[in-house]
């Protein structure tokens, strides 16, 4: 029955043995962490609050400060060192580096470590040392107002800035000043100043803590306290008795009577927390009791565990207006004060209350600190920086330096496609692929656009050179037309010049498809277009050619290219190249067809729209085939240039080729060489150079005969016998 009781009773402890042995202590000063496993010390509670609560303040203040590279002093107890390891973790895990981690014996007696300590401390970019209290650190921070040691803010976990033996001494006040520190929030306790004035020692001769309180007030020594106490000033006058305090207005009276300390505090809360348990233990009603069948505690039998069931319990608030309860591991969560150390004057020093963090709070409302009001050391008027490396700001990323904690970095540009929108990032991010960094690289912006439009100058200019080249071509053709009964023009096949026309025609206008934005359709069909339009072009240049060589030769005796002077020989050359192609190309479409895409890795920030050429061996199998007619054409007009006539067609063409064929061969290194618009740009004049070269030599001539010559256009000159007339 008692281990039920014990089950619903003290659950929230999880106590695991007998009962009958459970004492409830509560302590008002006690700080072991030890003391609260519950089970070794199943009913110890404290009325402070716990150290860990004090931690995350003091990260909360780093953090607000942006404190990143700090010191640490504890003292070289075995209490502190397990603390300190918690708070080297507590660092850690929240970011911020530790510099400089000393401990501080008892007394610092080796002058040696106490000259290599300051020197530590005086070469330390850290500018904020976090300090627990030891005795040695009297020594240390005498020996740094000895070297002139400013600059160093302070923060202190516990009591010791505001303890006498600092406040004291004007030596120390000009190295504390701008020193911060927790400490628990505590109330005004009603009466308390009354009963502190009324203290005096001869009012109670064996209460030697009054004496010693009048010493250490005053400054003088209390003559019946047998030199039993230790006196914190350098005078040695006897007190009267006849001193009142409420005259006096030094520092430490006022650490008394403006605000209670720590330990008066919680030694209050503790006496309040007994007083509420036994209340509530005295106005409990049978049948309506904590305890088995509603039971209550009886006095004067009461039990151990029921008292330490109303003290655990217990949630009450104080006639000083704080809330007091245990948590689970038996603290009294309690607000901090964050206090700051102002020498306000030789010899005058002030505390001042410049934030609070309350744990009890949600996270982001715990810590409210006025920095306005905070006076910082060595004159500074903002808060002072303590980090290994300055923050990188946005467009840069953190890069660590070897051998050094991740507080010390180097601030590295983001690379190329990627950006940091915020100070102090360890990554950079990569844009999507249709944005790109802006100048700062902080932001992704949207990529400009780049293809051959017919707005470029670029494409401007070319456009106005293939409307050029089509109404020349076709001007050209209305000649030929008009004067297609004319000797010259019958001569030189008249059908296949008129078809050659039109093809060049073709060549000229499908270069315009090559400009403007790309799309689908225009990518599908824009190299279709033009090599089939190529190819009938170069036949017909290879028709004409092989027409002019049969013509010559099937004349001679025995010839056997007599049988090949058919007209449809021509058109049967035509039709099998051009074919050919088509059949090419067409495979070509099927199998895998052009299609438009972005090119992101052109230039930086720049999306350039082309055509994917889907096969590539297909493109370039259409332009062997084009190729490979125009040298067959190239060779045989070449061979047939001193045919015997007066107008020998053959020397035209193979003029024409080696334009052509130059052209091409230039294209392909300034082809591969080149990116984006200007690709389509280099394909587009070898189309317009290429057919151009083809229009000039082999019609300009026949033109200027026609136009200009006219007493030339005659069957005679052309059989080379007509005499030329000038």
């Amino acid at each position: 029955m008692r281990d039920a009781i014990r089950e619903r009773t003290y659950s929230f402890w999880d106590i695991r043995m007998p009962l009958v042995v459970l004492v409830t202590l509560i302590s008002y000063a006690t700080e072991d962490l030890s003391l609260s496993d519950h089970n070794q010390f199943p009913s110890f509670l404290r009325t402070i609050p716990s150290n860990k609560n004090v931690l995350d303040g003091m990260v909360q203040l780093l953090l607000h400060f942006q404190w990143k590279w700090v010191g640490v002093l504890v003292p070289d107890d075995s209490f502190q060192q397990k603390f300190s390891l918690v708070i080297r973790k507590k660092l850690e895990d929240s970011g911020i580096c530790i510099g400089l981690f000393q401990f501080l014996g008892v007394k610092l007696s080796n002058q040696v470590y106490l000259t290599y300590l300051t020197n530590m401390i005086k070469m330390s970019p850290s500018k904020v040392f976090i300090v627990l209290y030891s005795p040695g650190l009297v020594e240390l921070l005498q020996n740094l107002v000895m070297e002139n040691v400013t600059g160093i803010t302070w923060i202190g976990l516990d009591w010791w800035p505001q303890s006498s033996l600092f406040v004291l001494e004007v030596k120390f006040h000009a190295l504390l000043h701008g020193t911060l520190w927790f400490a628990m929030a505590t109330k005004t306790l009603s009466g308390f100043k009354d009963f502190l004035y009324n203290i005096h020692p001869s009012k109670n001769a064996n209460d030697i803590f009054a004496g010693m309180f009048w010493e250490t007030v005053f400054g003088c020594l209390w003559p019946d306290l047998n030199g039993s106490h230790v006196l914190l000033m350098d005078e040695t006058v006897f007190c009267n008795g006849e001193e009142n305090l409420r005259n006096l207005n030094n520092n430490i009276l006022r650490f008394f009577t403006d605000m209670p300390t720590l330990l008066m505090y919680s030694t209050y809360n503790a006496v309040w927390a007994v007083i509420h348990a036994l209340q509530e233990m005295q106005a409990c009603k049978n049948g309506a009791g904590p305890f088995i069948n509603g039971s209550c505690a009886q006095f004067p039998n009461l039990h151990p565990w029921q008292f330490f069931h109303y003290v655990c319990k217990a949630n009450f608030t104080t006639p000083a207006n704080d809330n007091i309860f245990f948590d689970e591991d038996g603290f009294t969560p309690m607000a901090y004060n964050v206090f700051n150390f102002q020498n306000i004057k030789t010899g005058y020093v002030a505390t001042s209350v410049v934030g609070i963090y309350d744990p009890r709070l949600p996270a982001s409302k715990r810590m409210n600190i006025a920095t306005k009001n905070i006076m910082w050391n060595n004159g500074y008027t903002q808060p002072p920086r303590s980090v290994c490396s300055e923050s990188c700001l946005p467009g840069f990323r953190k890069s660590a330096q070897n051998g050094k904690p991740e507080c010390c970095y180097d601030c590295v540009p983001c690379s190329e496609g990627e950006i940091s929108n915020q100070s102090d990032s360890n990554i950079c991010l990569v844009c999507l692929p249709e944005d790109w960094p802006n100048e700062r690289r902080d932001k992704c912006v949207r990529r400009s656009t780049e293809f051959l439009a017919y707005s470029d100058i670029l494409g401007a200019a070319l456009t106005s050179v293939i409307t050029i080249c089509s109404v020349l071509t076709a001007v050209i053709f209305a000649v030929f037309v008009k004067f297609s009964g004319s000797v010259i023009v019958k001569a030189n096949n008249r059908n296949i010049s008129y078809l050659l026309l039109f093809a060049l025609l073709i060549c000229f206008l499908c270069s315009l498809i090559f400009i403007g934005y790309p799309d689908k359709h225009t990518c599908k069909f824009r190299q279709i277009v033009f090599g089939v339009a190529f190819v009938l072009s170069v036949s017909c240049v290879l028709a004409k050619t092989i027409m002019v060589v049969v013509a010559f030769n099937a004349t001679k005796p025995n010839s056997n290219l007599q049988r090949w002077m058919v007209p449809q020989l021509p058109y049967a050359i035509v039709s099998l190249c051009t074919f050919a192609q088509f059949i090419l190309c067409a495979t070509w479409i099927i199998c895998s067809p052009p299609f438009p895409e972005q090119n992101f890795k052109f230039q930086a920030g720049i999306i350039v729209f082309e055509c994917n050429e889907g096969s590539v061996i297909a493109f370039w199998f259409m332009l062997g085939f084009m190729a490979l007619l125009a040298g067959v054409c190239f060779i045989i007009a070449f061979l047939s240039r001193n045919l015997p006539d007066s107008f020998n067609e053959a020397k035209f063409i193979a003029f024409s080729m080696i334009v052509f064929v130059s052209v091409w061969l230039a294209f392909i290194p300034a082809y591969l060489s080149t990116k984006g618009k200007y690709t389509v740009a280099v394909e587009i004049f070898a189309i317009l150079a290429s057919s151009a070269g083809l229009l000039l030599c082999i019609y300009f001539p026949k033109c200027y005969i026609i136009l200009l010559r006219p007493d030339m256009n005659t069957k005679e000159y052309i059989m080379g016998r007509g005499q030329r007339k000038m």
